[in-house]
Order: C-alpha cells, then structure tokens, then sequence
C-alpha cells in the first residue's frame, strides 16, 4: 500500500487560547443550521492545515458525546480520500470505456 507524505500542520504548541477560539468560532458559524458530523468538520478544517488533534478538540467542544481522538481523525481523513480515490477511479472507468467505444 501506498503510504502518503504526512500532510503539513500547524504544531498544537502554537494553537494559542486565541487561536482556537477564533477556529471554534469559525466551524460553528460556517456549520450552522443543520446536524454537524465529526465528517462536516473534519472537512472544513482540514485545509486549514489543523492537526487531526486540534480537530479533534473542536469535534468534541461542538459535539461532545463524539470522544474523538486524533486517531479517530486520522481514520475519518483516511476514509474520505479512499472514497475521493475510489470515485475517481470510477469515473476514469467510465472514461476509458467511452474512448474505447468511440474510437472502434
């Protein structure tokens, strides 16, 4: 299997009181209105380069049965681009089979 480069983070020693008060702030007002996944909030603030145990930490202030992990971050992560990969791949199939077709 094919392991992929650690993605670069922003180190939790500098995720200040401040900071992390504007990412809350920020996850709940761009999730508001409807029922917030551990998955909706992984998506957010993963490009905001948040370690998975920050984001971990924001799961469990805006959903606090969830008792997440930065393990279990890591796994919905994982989980996400498997999906990405898998539809891509779909869609390449789907592609191939077009071209074949066409060009016969």
């Amino acid at each position: 299997m094919n392991r992929l480069e650690p993605r670069e983070v922003i180190d939790d020693r500098n995720i200040t009181d401040e900071v992390y008060e504007q990412l809350f702030g920020y996850t709940c007002y761009k999730l508001q209105d409807r029922a917030i996944t551990q998955k909706d909030i992984v998506k957010l603030l993963l490009p905001k380069r948040i370690s998975n145990r920050t984001i971990a930490r924001i799961i469990n202030d805006v959903i606090p049965e969830a008792h997440a992990t930065k393990g279990s971050v890591a796994s919905i992560i994982n989980s996400m681009r498997r999906s990405t990969k898998k539809k891509r791949d779909i869609t390449n199939r789907l592609l191939d089979e077009i071209a074949k077709d066409m060009y016969q």
